[in-house]
C-alpha cells in the first residue's frame, strides 16, 4: 500500500512535524536466519561468523540468492560465502564455500567485506571492499556467468581512497551499487582520519560499471548533528522504487549500537531523511549487542531486509531477517489508504531499554494526546498534544531519563481513547 502520513517525531520535549516517507518493519520470529558454527567439526559451512548480506531474487530458478562475508573456525580470515532460498527465511548453505576468497598478494590482502551482488545482463557481478594488511579499505569488483565461479576483475581496486585533504582520503569502502537506465551509481563509505567512525557517505558513477567519477560535492549524506544519527551514518544500501532512491543505513547517535534509518532521494544526491528513523534497532538474544549491514529486496509485495547481529555472549555475527508490507509512504500529499477504525497498538520493542515506539491509527482528522503515566497513577509527561490527520502514526517515547518499571501510556483522538502499558527494563 501507498499512503501519505504527516508524523511527528517526539522526544521528550523535542517535536518536529514533516511529510516524509517511512517504512514500518516486522522481525522474523525465526530470526536468525543464517546461524553461526553448526557444532560439526566436518562441516565445511561451519561459520564463526556470518554477515554482511546482500540478496538477489532469481527469477529464472524462482530462489533467493545470497552471498555474505563469512570466517570459518580457525581464523583463516574473512571471505565471501553463499546460500539458497525458496522464500527468503529458510536458506541453504552452498558446500562449495567459500565462494571468493581474499587474495594474500593484492589489496584484499587481509580481507573481504561487505558484498553487494548486481545483475548485469547475463553477468553477475559482486561489488566488495578489500582491506591491506595495513588496515587501508578499498573497492573492487568479481565477475560470474552464475553466481558460483568469480574472477576477480584484473584492474581491482576500482574505487580508492582520494589525495590528502579531501574527505575520504584515508577509507572507502561498504558500499552499494545499482543501474538505472544507462547509468551505475555507488554509495560508499568514506573516511580522512582513519579513525572510529565514518566522515559521511559519498556517490560514484559509471558508464560501465568499472570507471568511476566520484560525485564533486561529496559527501553526498552526513550525519545530522542534532538527531538520533548525530554521531555516524554508514554502510547504505540503495534500491529505486516509484522514481524515487531509497537509502537504508546505520545509525549513530553516540559511539554504541547501531539503529537503522531510511532517507529518499530523486537524484541519489539530495537526500531527505524518513520521518520515522529508526526504522529497525537491536533487541535481546542473536543481536543484543547490535545490528549492522543490510541488503533490501522488493518482491511480491513485500520489502524483505536482511540484517548482521551482534550477540554479547558468543560475540559471534549471524544473519537476521525482517519484513514489511506497509509499502512506501509517498511525499506526493495523496493518502490513499485511510485507516476505517481508531486503534492504539501495543509499543515496539516491548519490554524496552531505554526507547520504545507508539503506533495508532486515525480514521479521521482529530486532535490527538498521548500522555505518560507511572503505576501510581502520576504523570510523567505529555508525548503528543496535536491535531493529526487521518492515516497511521508513530511516535518515539524516549525513558532514558526514568527508571525501571511499567508504564501506562494512554491516547485521546476525539471521543476515542484508550490505554496500554509497557515495560521499561535497564
Amino acid at each position: 500500500m501507498r499512503s501519505t502520513f504527516f508524523s511527528c517525531a517526539i522526544l521528550l520535549g523535542l517535536m518536529w512535524c514533516e511529510t516524509k516517507a517511512q517504512f514500518i518493519w516486522e522481525k522474523y520470529g525465526g530470526n536468525p536466519v543464517i546461524r553461526e558454527w553448526s557444532f560439526d567439526y566436518d562441516d565445511p559451512n561451519a561459520l564463526k561468523y556470518a554477515l554482511d548480506p546482500t540478496v538477489f531474487y532469481d527469477s529464472t530458478e524462482g530462489v533467493f540468492r545470497m552471498w555474505f562475508v563469512s570466517e570459518p573456525y580457525g581464523g583463516l580470515g574473512f571471505f565471501i560465502s553463499s546460500a539458497l532460498s525458496p522464500d527468503g527465511y529458510e536458506w541453504y548453505l552452498s558446500f562449495d564455500n567459500p565462494v571468493l576468497r581474499r587474495d594474500t598478494s593484492t589489496f584484499d590482502f587481509s580481507s573481504i567485506q561487505s558484498p553487494k551482488i548486481l545483475r548485469n545482463g547475463n553477468e553477475f557481478r559482486l561489488y566488495y571492499t578489500g582491506i591491506d594488511n595495513g588496515g587501508i579499505s578499498r573497492i573492487g569488483l568479481a565477475s560470474s556467468p552464475d553466481g558460483k565461479t568469480w574472477e576477480k576483475y584484473s584492474g581491482n581496486p576500482i574505487l580508492t581512497p582520494a589525495s590528502a585533504g579531501s574527505w575520504d582520503s584515508r577509507l572507502i569502502g561498504w558500499s552499494d551499487v545499482l543501474k538505472k537506465d544507462s547509468t551505475y551509481y555507488m554509495w560508499y563509505n568514506g573516511d580522512s582520519l582513519g579513525g572510529s567512525h565514518w566522515s559521511g557517505i559519498g556517490l560514484a558513477t559509471s558508464s560501465d560499471g568499472i570507471h568511476w567519477t566520484k560525485y564533486a560535492g561529496n559527501p553526498v549524506f552526513l550525519a545530522d548533528t542534532a538527531g538520533w544519527d548525530g554521531y555516524e551514518v554508514a554502510t547504505p544500501t540503495v534500491l529505486f522504487k516509484d522514481s524515487l532512491f531509497y537509502m537504508f543505513y546505520q545509525g549513530l547517535a553516540t559511539p554504541g549500537a547501531y539503529s537503522f534509518g531510511m532517507a529518499f532521494s530523486s537524484d541519489g544526491i539530495n537526500w531527505t531523511r524518513g520521518n520515522s528513523n529508526p526504522i529497525l534497532f537491536h533487541s535481546d538474544g542473536w543481536e543484543s549487542v547490535t545490528i549492522g549491514t543490510s541488503d533490501v529486496v522488493f518482491h511480491e509485495d513485500t520489502f524483505y531486509m536482511w540484517y548482521s547481529g551482534l550477540n554479547a555472549v558468543t560475540n559471534h555475527w549471524q544473519i537476521g531477517l525482517a519484513t514489511s508490507t506497509s509499502g512506501l509512504v509517498g511525499i506526493d500529499g495523496t493518502d490513499l489508504d485511510v485507516p476505517h477504525t481508531f486503534k492504539l497498538n501495543q509499543s515496539y520493542p516491548n519490554p524496552f531499554n531505554s526507547q520504545t515506539f507508539i503506533t495508532f491509527d486515525l480514521a479521521g482528522e482529530e486532535h490527538v494526546t498521548i500522555e505518560i503515566y507511572n503505576v501510581l497513577g502520576q504523570k510523567v509527561t505529555t508525548l503528543l498534544d496535536e491535531r493529526r490527520n487521518p492515516g497511521n502514526h508513530r511516535v518515539a517515547f524516549d525513558a532514558s531519563g526514568l527508571s525501571s518499571g511499567v508504564y501506562l501510556y494512554r491516547l485521546r483522538a476525539g471521543e476515542f481513547a484508550e490505554t496500554k502499558m509497557a515495560t521499561l527494563l535497564k
